[in-house]
């Protein structure tokens, strides 16, 4: 059974990294740094998703990720 995450405070994924090894299926990652974004998204199959952490709800998690599960 593979388990659907997201990360926050993703950075530049050296978690998401790690998650995926582990054999989690990383959905997205969220981040407020654009900088990020590049490197998150070129060394990770997950989506970055930039906006601040504190604007962001469970349910935006999950109607933001529901079609990429």
């Amino acid at each position: 059974m593979t388990y659907g995450v997201v990360d926050l405070f993703c950075g530049v994924g050296g978690l998401t990294c790690g998650l995926e090894k582990a054999g989690l299926d990383v959905v997205a990652g969220y981040d407020l740094d654009t900088t990020c974004e590049y490197t998150y998204s070129h060394n990770n199959n997950a989506q970055f998703i930039h906006k601040n952490i504190e604007e962001v709800t469970g349910l935006d998690i999950k109607d933001g990720c529901e079609d990429m599960i």
